[in-house]
């Protein structure tokens, strides 16, 4: 009988009251005071860590002994994996469906019928093909969900493998299922957090937890509590297990492991769930009892009629049941529903799969099917929050793409050259880029690309789908606007997709701008040119981030006439109205009203597909002018 309840995934629900255990878990920010304790309640609640109130910096951590009596007393910082199907019972599994045993019913109906007179062989030919049928369709299903599940599996490289800790005054590295409550850890900038922390030193540290939030951008974390009337989700001191950390660095001690962390019990929700049947399911089991009440009616009457009369004779009655009952029985089920069901399925199965979206279960496509809108506002959660530009609108014309590179351009390239020159490209192209790639604190990890040095025009980009696989083939043209074609299309496919594995650090809008002026040209070449003089960086209240940089006297304009450049980018709004003229190929033209509406034209078409849209500007000041920055 257990065997039986697994197999059809039955559970007795349990009818009681929740818990105060139940209502933690679903109010998962219930557990969570650290937030709102200073260093000193921290010190107190977490003796053994040795925190140094006045400078956290310099706390020692726990001691080996501790840690290890803790492991033992709290188990390892790792997520119980949820009960997983064999490959045998999730086969049995897909004999399950009420369809397939209407479908073997008939089969051995035809079978019994083959049995009782044995020269009717279209009858045996019949159950062959009923059967057959049943196992290829199961067959097709098993490996359609194995692979919906077998990319499940993969999300547990959400996590890391190992981490940077402080214990007895000194940094050691250890696995980060070793992880104990109390623990002081390291974060810096390319790690994924390993537990919940709360931060009691930071340096310019941002987090990206949209796994976890919902938020695509990075938030600026601190060391400062904050009232105990704040959710620990804004609290902006608690650093959760799985964020990833684009900028700065800090030192957390570890409040919670294992399933005891905000994904922990995220994921203890989603698995202990009940099955519920989807709308599918509720129609097919109604519709498989219409048909078998309906077949074994029609039967009934067709053998009372066909024995009433023929007398009831002996001889007669196993007939009429051959063929009359049985056959009827046969003949009113829809063999061929379930197979023509069961093949829609899977297509409509590998379609999303293409389009990165798997489903545990085929039944629930048809759910799927019946929606029309998702309203969300955590696309980090819905996508793999990976940005990059697909469109530029510059000088009046959308660039779908990369540039189009011409025959004279890789002309001009030496052998030496592996790179684009900017000089080779239409302004202002090249003044795009290098503020695409200035004002930007993204850089690319192993040396490959630096970061803009610090000291001791109008543009919009559109960010989302891939990148092209040639840095010299462009998959989109630079299209003019005009009354022909005012604006370009979207193309179905996402236009960018870059030749050189690089690992990228950074929020993903700025990793979406250094990738695309890494696959134009030289990232390097271009943070060499200048050095970094001043910076306000980005916030949802300003909605722009500033960079002011001196260009190397090595590029200095001639009778040093530009020294500085102001770069900015933000919300388009926003960076328009800080402008005056706009970058043409042939220089700055004023942002009269008509320019404005153009732009304003250019912005409506990007929102209205989808695109995230970035406006971008820059001008320069000779060295001795000054600089005023209005907020």
């Amino acid at each position: 009988m257990g065997f039986l309840n697994d197999l059809w995934g039955k559970k007795q629900k349990e009818k009681q009251e929740d818990g105060p255990d139940a209502a933690n878990v679903r109010n998962l920010s219930g557990s969570f005071v650290e937030h709102a304790m200073d260093h000193k309640q921290l010190a107190s609640a977490f003796p053994r860590s040795n925190i140094v109130v006045d400078m956290p910096i310099n706390s020692k951590g726990l001691s080996q002994s501790d840690a290890k009596v803790r492991l033992e007393l709290d188990g390892p910082n790792a997520l119980a994996p949820p009960k997983e199907i064999s490959n045998l019972m999730l086969f049995l599994k897909q004999f399950m469906n009420a369809f397939w045993i209407l479908q073997v019913g008939a089969g051995v109906l035809s079978l019994i019928t083959y049995f009782i007179n044995t020269e009717e062989q279209q009858n045996l030919y019949l159950a062959i093909l009923l059967f057959g049928v049943v196992i290829i369709m199961c067959v097709m299903q098993f490996f359609e969900e194995k692979k919906a599940l077998a990319v499940i599996r993969g999300f547990s490289g959400l996590l890391p493998a190992k981490c940077t800790v402080i214990r007895e005054g000194e940094q050691i590295n250890v696995e980060a299922h070793e992880l104990v409550v109390g623990d002081l850890v390291y974060v810096k900038t390319g790690i994924r957090v390993p537990a919940d922390l709360r931060i009691i030193h930071c340096s310019d540290l941002k987090l990206e937890a949209s796994s976890i939030t919902g938020e695509s951008e990075p938030v600026e974390y601190t060391a400062e509590a904050v009232p105990e009337t704040i959710s620990v989700f804004e609290s902006c001191n608690v650093a959760f297990n799985g964020s990833f950390c684009v900028d700065g660095e800090g030192i957390g001690i570890v409040i919670k492991t294992g399933e005891k962390t905000i994904i922990g019990q995220i994921a203890t929700l989603t698995t202990d769930q009940s099955n519920t049947q989807s709308t599918l399911d509720i129609e097919v089991h109604r519709f498989v009892k219409i048909v078998a009440v309906a077949a074994l009616g029609l039967g009934l009457v067709v053998f009372i009629i066909g024995n009433s009369m023929n007398g009831w004779k002996g001889s007669g009655v196993l007939d009429v049941l051959v063929k009359g009952f049985l056959v009827a029985i046969v003949s009113t089920i829809p063999e061929g529903l379930p197979t023509t069901v069961s093949s829609e399925l899977t297509i409509i199965a590998h379609r999303m799969a293409k389009k990165n979206v798997y489903m545990k279960k085929l039944n629930v496509v048809d759910a799927f099917g019946a929606t029309t809108v998702v309203a969300s506002d955590k696309t980090g959660t819905l996508t793999q929050n990976n940005m990059t530009v697909t469109d530029l609108w510059y000088d009046s014309k959308y660039l779908n793409g990369l540039p189009e590179i011409s025959h004279k351009m890789m002309k001009t390239l030496t052998d030496a050259q592996k790179e684009l020159p900017l000089n080779c490209l239409e302004y202002p192209l090249p003044d795009l880029l290098e503020l695409m790639c200035m004002c930007n604190k993204a850089t690319i990890e192993g040396g490959e690309a630096k970061k803009p040095r610090k000291r001791g025009e109008t543009v919009l980009s559109i960010l989302s789908g891939r990148r092209d696989t040639n840095m010299f083939k462009p998959s989109g043209k630079v299209q003019p606007l005009g009354q022909d074609n005012p604006r370009p299309a979207f193309e179905s496919q996402d236009s960018v997709e870059s030749a050189k594995e690089k690992a990228f650090i950074g929020s993903p809008s700025e990793v979406a701008l250094l990738r695309y002026v890494d696959d134009v040209c030289s990232v390097n070449e271009i943070r060499d040119k200048y050095n970094i003089i001043f910076e306000i960086p980005f916030n949802s209240k300003r909605k722009y981030h500033v960079m002011i940089v001196r260009e190397h006297a090595s590029y200095a304009f001639a009778g040093d006439q530009v020294a500085y450049t102001v770069m900015l980018k933000g919300a388009p709004e926003v960076v328009i109205r800080r402008c005056n003229t706009v970058a043409k190929h042939d220089g700055g033209v004023p942002l009269d009203e008509d320019m404005m509406m153009e732009f304003q034209d250019a912005y409506d078409h990007f929102g209205n597909n989808g695109r995230r849209v970035i406006g971008q500007d820059h001008f320069h000041r000779p060295r001795r002018h000054q600089i005023l920055l209005g907020r």
